[in-house]
């Protein structure tokens, strides 16, 4: 096997540049569950995010910026949020607090079973903090964890890249 971030026994396998992305299924501000594949065919900027983290407040805003002004028909950014303002896991009345606070248009979901972050973690100190794009066919081309937090450019131009 080759060497790269994501190995490991069990948790964040397959979060390798290169690899099409674990699927998931998660609520989003109304309740529908939406998984990761609805999105095939798209460029996807998939943003975990915690309430009580400054950083992902500010680029999840960013990010919403580039989404309203300049995003291409066939890129999306999600927002999945995996903890409230206390550390606990999120849930939908947290998802839709988070995305009326950062007037977000694109689809926020709330890790209401942290099956998202138990999925998605490599381990560290922020596992919650974890930013994924991927291609139209759901192959991961961008992946940044924890304290490396992803800036709006690193998003973007992978986005931007993606097939």
């Amino acid at each position: 096997e080759g060497e790269g971030e994501g190995e490991g026994e069990g948790e964040g396998e397959g979060l390798e540049v290169g690899l099409v992305a674990p699927d998931f299924t998660l609520p989003d501000t109304d309740g529908n569950l939406v998984s990761l594949s609805d999105f095939r065919g798209q460029r996807v900027i998939v943003m975990g995010s915690a309430a009580w983290c400054p950083g992902c407040q500010e680029l999840v805003e960013k990010i919403e910026a580039w989404y309203v002004e300049s995003a291409e028909p066939d890129q999306l950014a999600v927002s999945v949020l995996v903890e409230d303002t206390t550390g606990d896991s999120a849930d939908l009345e947290d998802a839709n607090a988070w995305r009326e606070r950062h007037g977000l248009t694109f689809p926020v979901l709330a890790d209401v079973d942290r099956s998202w972050r138990d999925l998605y973690s490599t381990g560290g100190d922020y596992p919650q903090r974890t930013y994924i794009v991927v291609d139209s066919e759901g192959v991961i081309v961008f992946f940044k964890q924890d304290g490396d937090r992803a800036r709006r450019s690193e998003l973007i131009d992978a986005v931007n890249a993606a097939d």
